[in-house]
């Protein structure tokens, strides 16, 4: 759809004219290209932290499967369900710090 050919209708003298939402969005080709490469360097930058959430997601998995899972003598553990402890550890782990370490700087302020 060709916006530039786009026309709003409108009450009083302005009716062929755009409404403003609609002039943000007229941009010419060049101009769509310059945002799209500045957004690049965000793109590249989001492959280590994926990569990084990722693995521990495949390699409990294939882990787990080796692993002696069994809790007591009647319960085993699935192995797909070892990926929570990442998220678990996680957790915990910002509430500590949040109720340590930050109460200490608060403390010093």
């Amino acid at each position: 759809m060709d916006v530039e050919h786009l026309v709003v209708p409108q009450q009083g003298c302005h009716k062929n004219r755009l409404n403003s939402s609609m002039e943000a969005m007229l941009s010419d080709p060049m101009e769509e290209t310059k945002q799209m490469l500045r957004m690049i360097p965000i793109l590249i930058c989001t492959f280590i932290p994926s990569t990084m959430l990722a693995q521990p997601q495949t390699l409990f998995i294939k882990q787990g499967r080796t692993l002696n899972r069994s809790v007591g003598s009647h319960f085993q553990i699935p192995p797909a369900s070892l990926t929570a402890l990442v998220t678990i550890s996680m957790l915990v782990n910002v509430i500590i710090y949040d109720r340590l370490f930050v109460n200490q700087e608060e403390s010093h302020c």
